[in-house]
């Protein structure tokens, strides 16, 4: 038997089904290295897919990794930059008529942003050690305090645009501010040579 995922086995099965129409159960199983039993059941759960006229085309690798790369954009675009909350983002795929094909529940999509969210954050945290060099770095910083709702505290490195500090705060003291620099300076790795307001 080959060790191969349920994906991937969907997919190998449904070639030879959707090419040899006449290929026998028994026949698909010995081409493919995969038990009778779970051929069946793969056949049952295509069957159930294939709902609707372009169903057909998630079913072929390419398909699936379209697929893929439309839930991630989705998720990161309209969720997580956009703000827009997981009970509609399942409202978009199930228009999409892709209930079928992935999880879009608005308990799995809210799961995959918790995830994507947190490998951003690791990506990040990567990036930012691998940038440190031994000597500091020379950094005109502006600060400033915008007002939608809540004020806003903005620092940002003025040469490269680089946003050090972006957050809601209840208050603009010197504590508050200095509580959202000190997360990020130090010393070691900044000559901050302009703090200007």
């Amino acid at each position: 038997m080959i060790n191969i995922s349920i994906r991937e086995g969907g997919q190998s099965i449904w070639q030879y089904w959707s090419e040899k129409t006449k290929e026998s159960i028994r026949g698909i199983a010995a081409r493919t290295g995969i038990p009778k039993s779970s051929v069946a059941r793969h056949q049952t759960a295509i069957k159930g897919r294939l709902q609707y006229p372009e169903s057909h085309l998630w079913e072929t690798p390419e398909g699936q990794a379209w697929l893929r790369l439309l839930v991630f954009a989705v998720i990161y675009c309209f969720g997580i930059k956009g703000g827009i909350g997981a009970d509609s983002l399942s409202v978009f795929f199930h228009l999409l008529r892709l209930e079928k094909q992935i999880g879009c529940s608005a308990s799995a999509l809210r799961q995959l942003e918790v995830q994507v969210k947190e490998k951003i954050i690791a990506y990040g945290e990567t990036q930012s050690e691998l940038c440190k060099g031994e000597n500091p770095i020379d950094i005109c910083v502006g600060g400033d305090e915008t007002f939608f709702g809540l004020p806003i505290l903005v620092a940002i490195e003025l040469a490269s645009g680089f946003i050090f500090t972006e957050t809601q705060c209840n208050n603009r003291t010197y504590n508050t501010w200095w509580e959202q620099i000190n997360g990020w300076f130090d010393r070691k790795h900044w000559n901050c040579r302009v703090l200007g307001a």
